[in-house]
C-alpha cells in the first residue's frame, strides 16, 4: 500500500512539473473543459425557459423544451462560468510574467471559444430574433412595422422569448441589412443563419484583438487577452452571438484610421457603426469634435467637411433598408425589460422606500428618465473636454456610460465600452475593466430562482468593487511611499 501511495504521489508531483513547464497547454486544456461544460449545461438551461427550441444542436437541446426543471444544469452552468472566469483571471496574471508570444493567446483564444462556435445559443434569444428580422425582409415586410409574429407559426417565431414575439426591431439599417444577407446566403434555413451570425460574431472579435493591438503601447499581450479570452465575450458575443462585436470592431478601426490621420474614413467607418448600433454615434461625434476643434486653432471648414461626410453615409444606410429611418421609432423596447442591477432600476427601488405609495410604473419612469440624464450628462461633459484626453478614452467612457445608464442593463452592452477601453487603459481603468467583465458574466440569470440570481449577481457585484477599492488604495500607497527621484544639480 505503501507503494503504491510513493507511486501515486510521485506521478501527481510529475504531472504537476509537466503542466508547469507548460502552462499554456494547461490553460488551454482547463479553458476547453469549462467551456464544454458551460456550452453542454447552457443548452439544458436554454436561452429563455418560455422558448421553444428550434433545433435539438447534435441532441444537446432538451426536446421537451426548457420548460423542464434544470436547476442542476443552471447550479453547474454557473460554477463552469465561475471556473473560466477564474482560469481568465490567472491567464492575466500569467500574462504578467510570462514572456509569451501573441500566437499563444489567439491559441487559448480559439481554443475556449471552439465549444461557442458549434453549440446552441446561450444567454439570449435575440439571435433568432435577428433571423426573424432577415425572413421578414425577405418577405417584403419591415422589421420597424411588423414584429417577429407577422411570420405566422414559424418554429423560428417560438424560439423567441416570448415577451420579444411581438415586439418591432429597433436595431440600425445595418443590422437588418446584414440579417437580410446571412438570410439570403443560408436560403432561409434558420440555423444556417444562425451559424453564419455567430460566424460574423467570432470574426469581429480577432478583428477587435487586431485593431486594439495597433493602439496599445506597451503589454501588447495583456491587452490581447483582454479581449479575445475574456469570458464576457465568450459567452456573450459567441455563444449568444450578439453583433455588438461587429460595432466595436468598426469603432476601433474608426480610432485606428483617426491615429493615421485618415479623418473622412474615420468618421464615415465611425457611422457606419452608428448604423449597427445607435450608440456608436458618440463615437462620431467624438471623432468629428477632435478633428475640428481639437488643434489649437479650430476648423469650421473641416467640421463642414466632416458633416457631410456623415450626412451621405447616413443616407446610404438608411437607403439599405425599407423604412431605414424608423428604428427611432421603437426605441421603448429598451424600457419593456426588468433587469434588477440597472442603475434606472436601483433608483427607483430607493425612490419606492423613500415614497412607498408611488406607484411601480411612476417609479420606473422616473428611475429610468433619471438614468437617462445622467448619461447624456455624463457623455456631454466627455465631449466638451475632448480635448483633455486621448479620443480612445473619450470614446470608450461614452460608450461605458451609454451601456451602464441604459434603461436595461445587459452584460454585452458593458463590452462597448471595455473591448474600446481595453486598448489603451492602464492601471485602476484596466482594473475596473476586468471588475466588470467578470460580473457580467453573473448579471444574466439562468434558470435558477430569483433570489439566487440575484445574490449570485451581488455577490459578483460587491466582491469586483471591493477588489478594485483595494488596489486603487494599495496602488496609491506605494505611488506614497515610493521615493521620488531628487533632480541632480548642475554642479553635482
Amino acid at each position: 500500500m505503501d507503494e503504491l501511495v510513493e507511486l501515486a504521489l510521485r506521478a501527481f508531483h510529475a504531472a504537476r512539473a509537466w503542466l508547469a513547464a507548460r502552462p499554456v497547454l494547461a490553460l488551454a486544456v482547463a479553458g476547453l473543459v469549462c467551456s464544454v461544460v458551460v456550452m453542454v449545461a447552457g443548452a439544458r438551461v436554454g436561452a429563455a425557459p418560455s422558448a421553444v427550441p428550434y433545433d435539438l444542436w447534435l441532441g444537446l437541446s432538451p426536446r421537451p423544451g426548457y420548460g423542464g426543471n434544470h436547476r442542476i444544469a443552471a447550479v453547474v452552468l454557473v460554477a463552469a462560468t465561475a471556473g473560466l472566469v477564474a482560469l481568465w483571471l490567472l491567464a492575466l496574471a500569467g500574462l504578467r510574467r510570462w514572456e509569451r508570444s501573441l500566437g499563444s493567446i489567439w491559441f487559448l483564444g480559439g481554443v475556449w471559444a471552439a465549444p461557442f462556435l458549434v453549440g446552441p445559443p446561450l444567454f439570449s434569444t435575440d439571435v433568432f430574433g435577428s433571423v426573424s428580422d432577415g425572413l421578414l425582409l425577405r418577405d417584403g415586410l419591415s422589421p420597424y412595422h411588423h414584429a417577429a409574429t407577422a411570420l405566422g407559426a414559424r418554429r423560428v417565431v417560438e424560439a423567441i422569448d416570448p415577451g420579444d414575439r411581438s415586439v418591432r426591431s429597433a436595431s440600425g439599417p445595418m443590422s437588418l441589412l446584414l440579417h437580410h444577407l446571412v438570410v439570403s446566403v443560408g436560403t432561409g434555413n434558420v440555423v444556417a443563419a444562425v451559424l453564419l451570425l455567430r460566424a460574423v460574431a467570432a470574426v469581429a472579435v480577432v478583428v477587435c484583438g487586431i485593431l486594439a493591438l495597433e493602439l496599445a503601447g506597451s503589454q501588447r499581450p495583456f491587452v490581447l487577452g483582454l479581449i479575445v479570452l475574456n469570458p464576457a465575450v465568450l459567452l456573450y458575443i459567441v455563444g449568444a452571438c450578439h453583433l455588438d462585436s461587429l460595432t466595436v470592431a468598426l469603432v476601433l478601426g474608426a480610432l485606428v484610421l483617426a491615429r493615421r490621420g485618415r479623418w473622412p474614413a474615420a468618421v464615415a467607418v465611425a457611422t457606419v457603426a452608428a448604423g449597427f448600433e445607435q450608440i456608436a454615434f458618440v463615437a462620431v461625434l467624438a471623432l468629428v469634435a477632435v478633428h475640428a476643434f481639437g488643434s489649437v486653432r479650430p476648423s469650421w471648414r473641416r467640421f463642414a467637411r466632416d458633416v457631410l461626410v456623415v450626412a451621405v453615409v447616413l443616407v446610404l444606410a438608411t437607403l439599405a433598408v425599407p423604412h431605414g429611418t424608423d428604428w427611432r421609432l421603437n426605441l421603448d423596447r429598451l424600457t419593456h425589460d426588468h433587469t434588477p442591477f440597472a442603475p434606472a432600476c436601483l433608483l427607483s427601488d430607493v425612490v419606492s422606500w423613500i415614497v412607498p405609495a408611488a406607484s411601480f410604473d411612476d417609479l420606473a419612469v422616473g428611475g429610468r428618465v433619471a438614468a437617462l440624464a445622467a448619461a447624456v450628462t455624463a457623455i456631454g461633459y466627455l465631449l466638451i473636454t475632448v480635448r483633455r484626453r486621448p479620443i480612445e478614452r473619450t470614446v470608450g467612457y461614452a460608450l461605458l456610460a451609454g451601456g451602464l445608464l441604459a434603461p436595461v442593463l445587459y452584460p454585452w452592452f458593458l463590452l462597448w465600452g471595455v473591448l474600446v477601453l481595453a486598448a489603451t487603459a492602464r492601471d485602476a481603468v484596466r482594473d475596473c475593466i476586468v471588475a466588470l467583465s467578470v460580473a457580467g458574466c453573473f448579471l444574466q440569470s439562468p434558470d435558477l430562482p430569483t433570489w439566487l440570481t440575484d445574490a449570485t449577481a451581488a455577490v459578483a457585484l460587491v466582491l469586483c468593487g471591493a477588489v478594485v477599492v483595494v488596489r486603487a488604495v494599495v496602488r496609491e500607497r506605494q505611488a506614497t511611499d515610493d521615493p521620488q527621484p531628487q533632480p541632480v544639480s548642475a554642479g553635482g
